[in-house]
């Protein structure tokens, strides 16, 4: 499910840009190209059973692909987000990352940038910010 919400994400992303020149389906993620050949890539994770895994898939696509912007596109659910605290340092050292917590049966998500939020963020209140975000959408 959150593979087809992923897919519909890009392509909605698209309508009025018009950048993507294609999207290939590699299994796990999706790789987009524009048309001035910057590569953006979709990591879906339906199931994480150890998100040290995921953040060693983030820099093997990296380096694979060396692309523009990697997006990690997770189920909205407390796991995933006490992984995102759990590994919120090694997360935001990664300049190009995204992740989208979604909720495809509600069509509701929330986004972060770790390294762009970790700049802005005040560390005192960081985790409670991220919190407020993860409860404005229902868990999936």
């Amino acid at each position: 499910m959150l593979r087809e919400w992923t897919l519909d994400y890009i392509k909605n992303r698209d309508i009025v840009h018009r950048r993507i020149s294609n999207v290939e389906d590699k299994g796990d993620y999706f790789l987009v190209t524009h048309k001035d050949e910057s590569h953006i890539i979709f990591l879906v994770k339906e199931d994480i059973d150890d998100f040290s895994n995921v953040i060693d898939k983030i820099d093997e696509l990296s380096k694979e692909n060396n692309p523009d912007k990697i997006t990690l596109v997770l189920y909205n659910n407390k796991v995933n987000l006490d992984s995102l605290l759990k590994y919120w340092k090694t997360l935001s050292e990664r300049t190009n990352l995204t992740i989208i917590f979604a909720n495809p049966r509600a069509n509701e998500k929330w986004v972060i940038s770790p390294n762009v939020h970790n700049k802005i963020a005040d560390p005192e209140t960081l985790e409670q910010g991220i919190k407020t975000m993860f409860e404005g959408v229902e868990s999936y």
